[in-house]
């Protein structure tokens, strides 16, 4: 994929894959997964995740690996798609407060 770094150093680079040593510990057992720019070391969220993040996920993966659907799974597989997503803003917000704070 490729990027630009918005908020460095405005040069275009190209993500090829995320690396697990870019992860960040927080607060509440909540991990920050992040790339960063090879050329300014910016850094850029890709995601967050935590505990219960992992089971839905999981819950999300069986599904998907079931083929065809039903309404009523396809219904809970939307669901929980929209909770991680949710999840995953409420995080972001608390990483932004974090930064503002300790700045």
């Amino acid at each position: 994929m490729n990027v630009t770094c918005n908020e460095g150093c405005q040069e275009d680079f190209k993500i090829t894959a995320l690396k697990t040593d870019h992860v960040e510990k927080m607060p509440g057992n909540v991990e920050r997964y992040f790339f960063t720019c090879p050329n300014c070391n910016q850094e850029y969220t890709s995601y967050f995740l935590d505990d219960s993040m992992k089971v839905i996920q999981q819950e999300i993966k069986e599904l998907r690996s079931k083929g065809d659907l039903k309404v009523k799974q396809k219904n809970k597989l939307l669901k929980l798609t929209r909770k991680v997503t949710a999840m995953n803003e409420a995080h972001k917000d608390t990483y932004r407060k974090l930064q503002q704070n300790h700045g």
